[in-house]
């Protein structure tokens, strides 16, 4: 397997973009590699379209009042709990 990894790296080395080596079959090809011609015109981008009418602003509508009822009076219980004493051992036993 690593040397499965290691060909394949060494393949993808050896196959890399080399048309700026100056080798004689490399140097007769037109118009491929790093020797691209020169633009003749300069690329200027010119403005025919205005740009668009800014958005409209949004005004939300103001609220309605509304009439809410005042809350139901709310009462209060207070509950008393008494607890009872345990009931006390039971001797203990003589012999």
């Amino acid at each position: 397997m690593k040397f499965f990894i290691l060909a394949t790296c060494l393949l993808a080395l050896a196959a890399g973009d080399v048309s700026h080596l100056p080798l004689e079959v490399l140097e007769e090809h037109q118009g491929y590699g790093y020797d691209y011609p020169k633009p003749v015109v300069p690329f200027v981008i010119t403005t025919t379209t205005e740009p668009p009418p800014p958005p409209p602003t949004y005004l939300p509508p103001k609220p309605v009042p509304t009439y809410l009822p005042p809350p139901p009076p709310t009462t209060t219980t207070t509950t008393t709990t008494t607890t009872t004493p345990p009931p006390p051992p039971p001797p203990p036993p003589t012999y």
